[in-house]
C-alpha cells in the first residue's frame, strides 16, 4: 500500500506543477515533502471514500481510536437511566458520565476534519456538480442503512411494547407520521417538534446538513491566509460557545467548520505540530477535567470544541502515549464499528430495560449487571451490523459512479 502524503491545496502558496490532477479546469496540485505514518483509516471508509484521482489519503489510525472513545461515551451516558427518570451512579467518574453525551461534539469536529482530508482536494477548486452527487451518495451510503434498519426497529418495538404490554415511551412524539417522514429523509433535527424513535439519530440528520455545504466550506477555505483561517477558526469557536446549543443545525455548522479550518492549519504547519509524547494525555485530562467540574455540557460548547481540536491535533503525533493506545487493534476496530455502536446502542438498551421489568423483575435490582450487559450486547450488535448490514449496504449504494474512479487498496 502507497500512502501520499497531505497536499499542498491547503497551504495557500503557490503549488508545484508536478502533478495534474484535473486537466479539464487546467488547476494544477502538487504534494509538499512532508509524511506521517499510518495504518489504518482515521474514518472507516475514508479511503474508500476519496475522489482524488489515484491517490490513497495519508491514513490516520489513532483518530479511529478517538471515534470508539466518543462513541463509548455516549453509550455510557444513556446507560445511566436504568429506568424512567432512575439513574445509575459510576461511582467517583459519575460527574463525567453525566457529562458524556459531548461525544457526539467530539464526532462533529472529528468528522470535518477527516473530510476534509479526504475530500479537500476534490472542492479546493470549485463544486463540480458530478463529484458533489459523488460525494453526496457517499456519505448517504456511509449513513443510511444503518439508520434505516434502527429506525424499523424501534418502530417495531415500540408497536410491540404498546400492543402486547402497554409500554408507552417518554418521546412519543418521535412516533407520529410527521417525525417518521422526517426521519426518513433525515430531516428530523432541522425542525422543532420532529423527534427521532432511535434518539441519538438526531446527530445523523445535523451531519447530513454539514455534508450538503461541506463543498462550498472547502472553497471558501482552501487558498485563504492562515491568519483569515484562524480568525475563522476563532469565530466559529466562540459561535459553538454562544450559539451552538440554541439548535441542533447551530451547533453541527460551528463545530464541523471548526474541524474543517483545523485540518487547514495543520496541513499548512506541516501536519505535526506537537511533538510531545504527552500532549493528547495533557488535553485529554483537560477535556475530563471540564467534564468533571462543569455542569450542563451545552453552556461549554466552545471550551469542549477547542479541547477536542487540541485533542486531535496531538493524536497525529505517532510518537504520543495516548496516539499509541488508540491505534491499539482494539481501539482501532471498535472505531471502524463505532457508528454502528452510536446507533444500536438506544435500540439493545430500550429492549434490555423494558425486558427486565417485563420478563425478569428479579433482575430489577442489579442495574451495574444490567449496564455490562448492555454494553457487551451492544458491541456484539455493532459487529454484527456493521459486517451484515453497513459495508454490504455501502457497498450497493456506492456500486455506480460518476466520478472518475479511485485506488481503495488502502482497505476499510
Amino acid at each position: 500500500m502507497v500512502v501520499i502524503a497531505p497536499p499542498d491545496w491547503a497551504s495557500g502558496r503557490p503549488v508545484d506543477k508536478q502533478l495534474q490532477l484535473w486537466p479539464a479546469i487546467g488547476r494544477r496540485l502538487a504534494f509538499p515533502d512532508w509524511s506521517v505514518a499510518a495504518t489504518h483509516a482515521a474514518e472507516g471508509d475514508a479511503a474508500r471514500d476519496s475522489l482524488w484521482p489515484g491517490v490513497t489519503a495519508v491514513q490516520l489510525p489513532a483518530l479511529t481510536g478517538l471515534r470508539a472513545a466518543a462513541a463509548g461515551a455516549v453509550m455510557l451516558y444513556h446507560f445511566r437511566e436504568v429506568r424512567p427518570a432512575i439513574y445509575w451512579s459510576f461511582g467517583i467518574v459519575d460527574p463525567i458520565i453525566r457529562q458524556a453525551s459531548v461525544g457526539v461534539d467530539v464526532f462533529f469536529v472529528l468528522s470535518g476534519f477527516v473530510l476534509c482530508h479526504v475530500y479537500g482536494r476534490t472542492f479546493s477548486a470549485g463544486v463540480l456538480w458530478r463529484p458533489y452527487i459523488d460525494f453526496l451518495r457517499n456519505r448517504l451510503a456511509r449513513l443510511y442503512p444503518i439508520h434505516l434498519i434502527t429506525l424499523a426497529a424501534m418502530l417495531a418495538l415500540y408497536a410491540a411494547g404498546r400492543t402486547w404490554f402497554g409500554i408507552e415511551p417518554a418521546n412519543t412524539e418521535s412516533y407520529t407520521a410527521s417525525s417518521i417522514a422526517h426521519n426518513l429523509l433525515l430531516t428530523h433535527a432541522w425542525f422543532r417538534g420532529a423527534g427521532a424513535p432511535n434518539t441519538p439519530a438526531w446527530s445523523v440528520s445535523a451531519e447530513w446538513f454539514a455534508y450538503l455545504f461541506f463543498p462550498c466550506l472547502c472553497v471558501l477555505t482552501a487558498h485563504r491566509s492562515t491568519y483569515l483561517i484562524i480568525a475563522l477558526d476563532a469565530v466559529m469557536m466562540v459561535a459553538a460557545q454562544t450559539v451552538g446549543p440554541l439548535h441542533p443545525l447551530l451547533r453541527v455548522t460551528t463545530e464541523f467548520s471548526v474541524g474543517v479550518c483545523t485540518y487547514m492549519l495543520v496541513s499548512r504547519a506541516g501536519w505535526r505540530l506537537v511533538n510531545s509524547r504527552a500532549g493528547a494525555a495533557l488535553a485529554l485530562a483537560a477535556f475530563v477535567g471540564v467534564m468533571s467540574l462543569t455542569g450542563d455540557p451545552d453552556h461549554w460548547l466552545g471550551v469542549y470544541t477547542l479541547l477536542t481540536t487540541c485533542l486531535i491535533v496531538c493524536l497525529l503525533n505517532d510518537r504520543d502515549a495516548c496516539a499509541r493506545l488508540f491505534r491499539t487493534p482494539v481501539f482501532v476496530y471498535l472505531g471502524e464499528i463505532s457508528y454502528s455502536l452510536y446507533m444500536c446502542h438506544w435500540l439493545v438498551w430500550s429492549i434490555i430495560k423494558h425486558s427486565v421489568t417485563v420478563a425478569c423483575p428479579w433482575f430489577v435490582g442489579h442495574a451495574g449487571a444490567e449496564i455490562v450487559l448492555g454494553v457487551a450486547a451492544t458491541i456484539f450488535t455493532a459487529a454484527l451490523t456493521h459486517r451484515f448490514v453497513e459495508l454490504p449496504w455501502r457497498r450497493a449504494m456506492r456500486s455506480t459512479r460518476l466520478a472518475p474512479a479511485v485506488n481503495s487498496s488502502a482497505g476499510s
